[in-house]
């Protein structure tokens, strides 16, 4: 029997009320199927990709199911794993590569902001390898091309035991093919002023005199740049130019840099 390894559902139900024997009325233009099937495909692809379960052995049903005690029905799709039966284990390597797929897949603001989030207790360590990570990248990469640049609607992932594991809302992550023009590499002797968890965003002062707001690749490399930023110790930073289609600068750290001094 197919065993249940998590639902993506549309955060706004839907209300449905019976016409007559034969039909049902509601607002079923509110549902966005297209978001929700390009999210829990690019999740199925993910888990291949990563090698957590085989893309051939996750089936995926779109279904209204009740929303509480109330009379309204949440748009979901429910996934499967049609293959041997997973262990615990299993579930928590599926609930990681939904929680990093979403993570990744929502817009990264290179503005810092508050910093706060790079010292709490429960700050969770980097959930997948970094080979992992690159895979659930090229999965978002493959979503991105199905979907508009923000979700109409809230959409939540729940692991197999209906638990929230992450909800995408929102602007989403800008595509890497929506940039123009090469790619400009430079090393910048910098020091770092500001850093986020939570958006992967990076500040960083030149020696110079020049700030570049900017995003780093990984959460591996959070360690290494939260102790930069204690120290305020002179680093040579790898930092990687792209223009958007816009004509806006993008700034991305690469971690390659980031292993020594």
């Amino acid at each position: 029997m197919p065993q249940l390894i998590c639902v993506v559902s549309q955060r706004s139900a839907v209300a449905i009320r019976r016409l007559d024997d034969d039909a049902l009325a509601g607002n079923f233009g509110g549902v966005d199927w297209r978001g929700l099937g390009a999210i829990a495909e690019g999740i199925a692809t993910a888990l291949g990709k990563t090698q957590v379960l085989a893309r051939s052995e996750i089936e995926m049903v779109q279904t209204l199911h009740p929303d509480g005690a109330t009379s309204l029905l949440l748009p979901s799709v429910f996934m499967y794993h049609s293959g041997s039966p997973l262990s615990e284990a299993d579930l928590t390597a599926v609930e990681r590569v939904c929680a990093t797929y979403s993570e990744r897949i929502t817009f990264r603001n290179p503005d810092c902001g508050a910093t706060g989030d790079l010292y709490a207790d429960d700050r969770p360590e980097p959930m997948l390898s970094v080979e992992q990570e690159q895979a659930v990248d090229e999965a978002v990469l493959e979503t991105l091309t199905t979907l508009r640049s923000r979700l109409p609607h809230a959409v939540v992932i729940e692991g197999a035991d209906r638990r929230p594991i992450a909800q995408v809302e929102g602007k989403l992550r800008s595509m890497e093919t929506g940039l123009v023009g090469e790619a400009i590499t430079r090393d910048v002797h910098a020091v770092i002023d500001g850093l986020s968890y939570r958006t992967y965003a990076a500040k960083l002062l030149s020696s110079d005199g020049e700030v570049i707001s900017a995003n780093y690749e990984s959460h591996h490399d959070l360690d290494i740049l939260v102790d930069l930023l204690r120290s305020q110790r002179d680093h040579i930073f790898q930092v990687v130019e792209t223009m958007s289609d816009k004509g806006k600068p993008i700034f991305t750290i690469r971690s390659t840099s980031l292993g020594s001094t």
